[in-house]
């Protein structure tokens, strides 16, 4: 096993399948990309629901990755890459697990 795709949405659920994956790949001593998919959501606000932007939702999920998964990625002694794409969650995942050539998705 050479690259391990770990799926995250950030919620302490996807935390615990992110450090199962990292764990994984250094006992495998294998590339482990830590990758978020998001989409364009209408957020109600008062009477009138609000669009996020692709760029907003590309610029926060940048922040979580720095916020979250950049400090926990330090514990670890293997190669660590993050990637994010905007469209839907299952589709984007397998579609990056292919061209990045992962053995193995965790979610």
């Amino acid at each position: 096993m050479k690259t391990i795709l770990i799926a995250t949405d950030f919620t302490e659920a996807s935390r615990n399948a992110t450090v199962y994956g990292l764990n994984l790949a250094t006992a495998f001593n294998a590339r482990a990309i830590i990758f978020s998919a998001y989409q364009q959501i209408l957020i109600p606000v008062m009477d009138a629901p609000v669009l996020m932007m692709e760029e907003q939702l590309k610029e926060l999920t940048q922040q979580q990755f720095n916020d979250q998964i950049i400090p926990l990625s330090t514990k670890y002694p293997i190669k660590i890459d993050t990637a994010s794409k905007e469209g839907p969650v299952a589709f984007s995942i397998i579609e990056h697990a292919k061209e990045s050539g992962a053995d193995i998705i965790i979610v």
